[in-house]
């Protein structure tokens, strides 16, 4: 193995009050070898990234960009990084201690594979990191992500740790979209060889917080119909072989997106979501959502017609 493993990669955008676990958890790693971290800052203005240098100092590197988006400070960072592996981590979440001894051990029994998918704990604040359990390591190994078929549905950077040489020849992360680059670049890299999904023991805390940039609904309506652009203009790897393959991805992302748009009284960005990838869902026989949706979703707006509106209030369709 080289000398530098892993490089642990951390975007940020005015998160000064959640940074700080990250990092800390980034830095308490139980993994015997040599690792860096590195942040791309994405033009925070509540001082994060002078925060991050004086509390910090030589112990992280730190890269500013003017606010561009999660995928290309990430990018910045990874221009920087020296590790033959890259650990991504948002800045809201926290490694457990023993993550990098985990990925190491299943790098050198896996020979190397290109991409490992870790495995996330819900938490809401940082003390719950020291509740959760170790465990035995136990994965999966693909021959790739399309062959795996979708062994692990919920597709996030924050689960990604890729090989460098990987990352570079598949271009790293768009910039064209703010909520869904995590799967646009899984996609991208859904033949690279050697896709493993870690059992585990748990290897993140994934914190849950009204801050999320996946709660956003119009930046999830634009990320998600941005994927479905792509797929339809053949932008993605595999060619009609693996059609189903990548139509089983995105088509679980326009499930979740309908019911996300739906929940939030955009019924009618809901219904987009439906009609455009209906026939995928037919070819899929996922009977239960192209019968079930148009219930909820008529439920819903039921019930949100039969509630008394304040005065002034706009109607959400308008």
């Amino acid at each position: 193995m080289p000398e530098l493993l892993f490089s642990i990669v951390i975007p940020t955008f005015n998160r000064r009050h959640l940074v700080q676990d990250a990092l800390d958890s980034a830095l308490a790693q139980d993994y015997a070898g040599e690792c860096e971290v590195l942040v791309g800052d994405d033009g925070s203005t509540d001082g994060t990234p002078e925060f991050i240098e004086q509390h910090y100092g030589s112990r992280v590197q730190v890269f500013r960009q003017a606010n561009a988006g999660p995928g290309p400070a990430r990018n910045l960072a990874c221009q920087h990084a020296r590790g033959a592996y890259l650990a991504f981590l948002d800045s809201d979440d926290m490694l457990t201690p023993w993550a990098l001894s985990t990925y190491a051990r299943i790098i050198a029994e896996c020979d190397h594979p290109s991409v490992l998918v870790g495995v996330p704990q819900p938490v809401q604040t940082a003390a719950e990191l020291s509740d959760i359990p170790t465990g035995e390591a136990r994965w999966q190994r693909y021959n790739s992500l399309f062959e795996s078929r979708m062994a692990v549905p919920l597709l996030a950077t924050d689960r990604l740790t890729v090989r460098r040489d990987v990352f570079e020849a598949t271009g790293g992360f768009t910039g064209e979209i703010r909520n869904g680059e995590d799967v646009d670049f899984f996609v991208r890299c859904g033949l690279s060889p050697g896709y493993v999904v870690i059992e585990s023991p748990i290897t993140f805390a994934r914190r849950y917080h009204p801050g999320q940039i996946t709660l956003g609904t119009d930046s999830a309506y634009q990320g998600r119909m941005w994927l479905l652009d792509q797929e339809l203009a053949g932008r993605y790897p595999g060619g009609d072989e693996y059609l189903p393959h990548r139509r089983q991805i995105l088509s679980f992302w326009a499930r979740v997106a309908s019911n996300q748009m739906t929940r939030a009284g955009r019924f009618d960005r809901g219904w987009e979501f439906y009609k455009r990838v209906f026939w995928w869902h037919v070819r899929q026989r996922r009977w239960k959502y192209l019968l079930g949706y148009p219930v909820v979703s008529s439920c819903r707006k039921i019930q949100q017609l039969s509630k008394p509106k304040p005065k002034g209030a706009l109607n959400p369709d308008a």
